[in-house]
């Protein structure tokens, strides 16, 4: 898998215009999967501290079953090599054996992403969100193009965001039982793709099924969360 990875605060409100943060931070990418340079947002100051990483638990659900054929990806988060990076307001990084997003209100989606394998079209995830939703970001283009599929265990909720320029459109929005709820609740979230049919599952229950042939191809792939209550904290784990 080849890697490029970036981070940035992006600021979203959905189906609405939003207005985007001026200057994204971003890693260049090397032969060694670690971030070498960063461009701060320039519209806020550089904070004085990284905020600390606080304990959680470890997910207890298996991960859900994926569509048969050959395991392309497969992250535990132990290797280090998605972005370690902060500004002003976000943080990506790791906590323990987990990958972890940190955002502020105001700030918008703070993302990091991957160049998937050739053939790949399947990713699932294991997410814990606090005050916010979080997800799987697919076909990013840009940072104006992709798709995140977002849940919000506080609301039960979930949505697939089409990023199209600088508005946000929902193709498709609802609440579920599926989705566990309540503080540390782990959920599993699953895209599986086919050519431009995509499904949304969440702990092997399928939420939707829906066309986004609205937005272009693309390997690369990611991790996202925004702060919607207050300081928001995304915990993935299990990625594949």
């Amino acid at each position: 898998v080849s890697t490029l990875i970036t981070a940035q605060a992006l600021t979203l409100v959905a189906n609405t215009p939003v207005q985007e943060a001026t200057q994204a931070p971003q890693a260049s990418p090397s032969a060694v999967p670690e971030p070498t340079a960063v461009l701060s947002p320039s519209a806020v100051p550089e904070p004085t501290a990284e905020p600390s990483p606080s304990a959680v638990p470890e997910p207890t659900i298996a991960a859900s079953a994926l569509p048969e054929g050959q395991l392309l990806v497969r992250d535990t988060f132990e290797d280090g090599s998605w972005a370690r990076l902060s500004g002003a307001g976000w943080a990506v990084g790791y906590d323990g054996s987990q990958y972890r997003i940190d955002a502020e209100p105001g700030y918008g989606f703070i993302w990091s992403y991957r160049s998937g394998s050739e053939g790949k079209r399947s990713y699932a995830v294991d997410v814990q969100a606090t005050n916010g939703e979080a997800g799987l970001m697919l076909r990013f283009n840009n940072q104006n193009s992709y798709i995140a599929l977002l849940i919000d265990p506080a609301q039960g909720s979930y949505r697939v965001l089409n990023k199209n320029g600088r508005r946000g459109e929902n193709l498709a929005a609802g609440n579920s039982i599926a989705i566990q709820q309540g503080e540390n609740a782990l959920n599993r979230i699953e895209a599986r793709l086919s050519g431009d049919q995509l499904e949304m599952y969440v702990n092997g229950q399928l939420l939707d099924s829906l066309s986004v042939s609205v937005v272009p191809d693309s390997k690369r792939y990611g991790l996202l969360a925004q702060a919607i209550s207050g300081p928001a904290v995304a915990l993935f784990d299990n990625l594949e």
